[in-house]
């Protein structure tokens, strides 16, 4: 199999000022390690809960670079995902989260990268797995609204947003309102844009649909320059989690 080395970087600091996050990351582990068999990365908020013989790789802090507007929670933690695959980690242990507060409107986190290649993870590709019947001519999309109450200076802002969404794709039309799930059956692969507004605020998600396989989008409300609707795909791992916990 192909190797990578990785290099000691001490410090590796990009800074988005346009709409995005600061992102710093640290790799503290020079070892070699092959190209991972499986890309998706996973988050874990407890280190005891890593599969076995993962192995730490380095840090990152996701912060709000003062022009940042592409920050909610879900956003923050796709930031997280993505960093992690640049740099051949496939698990993102969570060690602060931050919400948005009188100090600055952003979530903001402090993490770990992981890498583990092993047959471990087996176990966890499996669970994560979205596809539901290969013979399938529709792929499942699972629209998660969930109820959350903003915080400080966000809580402020708000106003009349959220609470129930329109979404739109294609000719389709509905409304989804806090703490409701809606599934829709879509007979067409390849690229779908979606569309979500809340009074008159909008914001849209662009997804890859295949036959067969079931898909999570999550339907929020972030504020800080302004306030808007957030659609975000979401691992199905955690869209599963979620889908326990709201039926």
């Amino acid at each position: 199999m192909k190797l990578i080395k990785v290099i000691r970087i001490t410090c590796f600091s990009i800074i988005l000022t346009s709409c995005g996050t600061s992102l710093k990351i640290n790799l503290t582990n020079n070892y070699q390690r092959e190209n991972l068999s499986n890309n998706e990365v996973f988050i874990f908020y407890n280190e005891n809960k890593l599969p076995k013989e993962s192995k730490e790789i380095g840090d990152l802090k996701i912060g709000d670079s003062g022009f940042s507007t592409k920050c909610s929670k879900e956003e923050v933690l796709n930031n997280a995902k993505n960093a992690a695959k640049i740099n051949n980690a496939n698990i993102v242990l969570i060690d602060e989260m931050k919400e948005p507060n009188f100090g600055s409107s952003c979530y903001r986190l402090k993490g770990r990268f992981f890498y583990n290649n092993t047959e471990k993870m087996k176990e966890l590709w499996a669970s994560s797995n979205n596809l539901f019947d290969e013979n399938a001519d529709y792929a499942l999309v699972h629209f998660i609204c969930k109820g959350e109450i903003p915080s400080g200076y966000s809580y402020m802002k708000a106003g009349l947003v959220g609470g129930t969404y329109t979404l739109t794709y294609g000719n389709e039309k509905f409304k989804i309102s806090e703490n409701n799930i809606i599934t829709k059956k879509i007979r067409k692969e390849g690229k779908i844009k979606i569309n979500g507004t809340s009074y008159t605020r909008s914001g849209n998600v662009e997804i890859e649909l295949n036959n067969g396989y079931e898909y999570f989008i999550s339907v929020t409300t972030h504020t800080n320059i302004g306030t808007r609707v957030v659609l975000e795909e979401i691992s199905s791992l955690e869209g599963k989690r979620i889908l326990n916990k709201l039926r």
